[in-house]
């Protein structure tokens, strides 16, 4: 279904547009868009071993990422479309789990007194320092990667690839070099852009497992900003970031423009031979992605039960769900609870309601607002949101903007999807009968939407509820959320409390997306 785009509704997403991002946007870059700033920052020896340092992690993790969630891609297209949709579904977990809890996981397993790593002390490089940043990294985008290559190869025609086979004597070097290579190619190329872009600009991760040692842009541009006060430099931080992202966003947009469309029930093409050592590996390195992406998952909380030295505790519960004050984090347990879900139900609100406006207004419009907040950093936003409205509106709204400005991108292409499933038919019925604009979209396209309504406001609350970077440079302690107070309760070394605060923030992402799992693969 096309839908025709009035001025008027193009002229009003714009002007969102300019309201919730370009205007905080500009804001955030100004103060650092001189060359006396730009040349201070510069000039930073620390400043600039971070920048080489972004670079060098991210160019790594995206490598490994998009190498690791290529093969297993490749793998799953091996094994029966019902267990690649489970596996597809089951690696959202790891994907949209927040910052936070991968975190926890890391230190659990990996860390210093980790699960594995008591066994096997050299595993201890992936829970902290630079190894435990790309480790990370890689943990996260493994399912962005695979899930991308895993939409081209099932688009390739079944007619191709047994034509390959017949005249190549089933042989496997001429099924990659003229089938898997040339429809991977451009998914692989988009995962690693877009995985570089998410790495680059990681704030959460290399705050916590990096340290002062490996720290990336994005955790100076704080550093600066709420440390030092510096508001030019952190924004001439976030200048020289923006360069990088910007080319990265070129890059990931030119390689996801060649990619072909999934096909609609068509079940998984087989790609490679299907030879029992084939399907052997396959299903090996299934299992090792799998285990890769989940024990960091059930140590946290396996963890939360765990006092050190002293065994099993219930000790973290009773101090995350106490209603009183509590001096590590400047509020009670409770409270914090109570404003993640609070800020998580807010933001699906105001998210729906903006994303529904721009994803039927037009392609145009929300194209324009995807590409844009992949170049543009959550703390430079958050930044933005402060200089402008910081002085107009309480600490508590600009959270739930700045959480709703994080969730719009998959809001609106899940509304999208949903609306471009309403017949033609429907459509020019509805349109002979008088059904137009916001009447149309009421009576017909939103009643027949509603399955992308759940799946946008589940990712909306799961967005929420795993913001960490915009909420920690806004909120004051009475407003802070799960995944502020697990940075704080680790700060303080209660290991206990931050693996029990983790677990319930887990609990309530992992619940959601388990809830819409299926919804949630046909949509990837």
């Amino acid at each position: 279904m096309r839908v025709r785009v009035l001025d008027a509704g193009s002229a009003i997403a714009f002007l969102l547009l300019i309201t919730l991002i370009y205007a905080p946007a500009i804001s955030g870059l100004a103060p650092g868009l001189s060359v006396a700033e730009l040349g201070k920052v510069l000039s930073q020896d620390f400043i600039r071993r971070a920048f080489i340092f972004s670079l060098t992690q991210a160019s790594i993790s995206a490598a490994l990422a998009t190498a690791i969630g290529g093969i297993a891609a490749i793998a799953l297209t091996t094994i029966s479309s019902k267990a690649a949709s489970i596996i597809r579904a089951l690696a959202l977990l790891s994907f949209m789990a927040p910052p936070m809890i991968v975190v926890s996981g890391f230190t659990a397993l990996y860390g210093r007194g980790g699960i594995l790593s008591l066994a096997i002390p050299p595993l201890r490089a992936l829970g902290e320092g630079f190894g435990g940043v790309v480790a990370a990294h890689v943990f996260y985008n493994i399912p962005l990667a695979m899930n991308l290559v895993y939409s081209t190869l099932v688009a390739v025609p079944s007619e191709l690839v047994d034509a390959v086979r017949i005249y190549s004597g089933g042989r496997l070097w001429p099924v990659i070099k003229r089938v898997v290579i040339p429809y991977a190619s451009p998914a692989l190329i988009a995962s690693y852009a877009l995985t570089f872009i998410y790495c680059f600009a990681s704030f959460a991760v290399p705050l916590t497992l990096g340290g002062p040692a490996y720290s990336t842009l994005e955790v100076y541009i704080y550093y600066f900003y709420r440390m030092l006060f510096d508001y030019g430099a952190a924004a001439a931080t976030a200048t020289v970031q923006l360069a990088v992202l910007a080319a990265a966003t070129v890059l990931f947009t030119l390689a996801y423009t060649r990619l072909p469309p999934p096909p609609i029930g068509r079940r998984a093409v087989a790609v490679l031979p299907g030879r029992r050592y084939v399907k052997a590996a396959s299903v090996a390195v299934l299992i090792a992605v799998a285990a890769y992406l989940t024990l960091p998952l059930m140590s946290v909380i396996i963890k939360s039960f765990l006092e050190p030295g002293n065994g099993f505790t219930l000790r973290g519960y009773e101090r995350v769900f106490s209603p009183l004050f509590d001096q590590a984090i400047g509020t009670s347990g409770l409270r914090v609870i109570g404003n993640t879900l609070y800020f998580a139900m807010m933001t699906a609100l105001v998210a729906l309601t903006i994303g529904s406006f721009l994803a039927f207004t037009g392609g145009a419009v929300a194209d324009a607002l995807l590409t844009t907040l992949l170049a543009i950093s959550p703390l430079t936003l958050a930044m933005g949101l402060l200089n402008i409205y910081g002085g107009l509106l309480p600490a508590p709204v600009l959270i739930i903007f700045a959480h709703t400005i994080a969730a719009l991108p998959l809001v609106i292409k899940s509304l999208r999807l949903g609306f471009l499933r309403v017949g033609r038919e429907i459509a020019d019925a509805a349109r002979v009968l008088g059904a137009r604009g916001l009447l149309y979209f009421l009576r017909i396209v939103a009643p027949l939407s509603r399955s992308s309504y759940f799946v946008a406001a589940a990712l909306a609350i799961v967005v929420s509820l795993g913001e960490f970077g915009a909420t920690y440079l806004i909120a004051r302690p009475e407003f802070y959320t799960l995944g502020i107070v697990i940075y704080s309760f680790r700060g303080v070394r209660d290991w206990p409390a931050s693996y029990a605060a983790s677990t319930v923030l887990l609990a309530m992402s992992a619940s959601l997306l388990l809830l819409l799992s299926r919804r949630l693969e046909r949509w990837m």
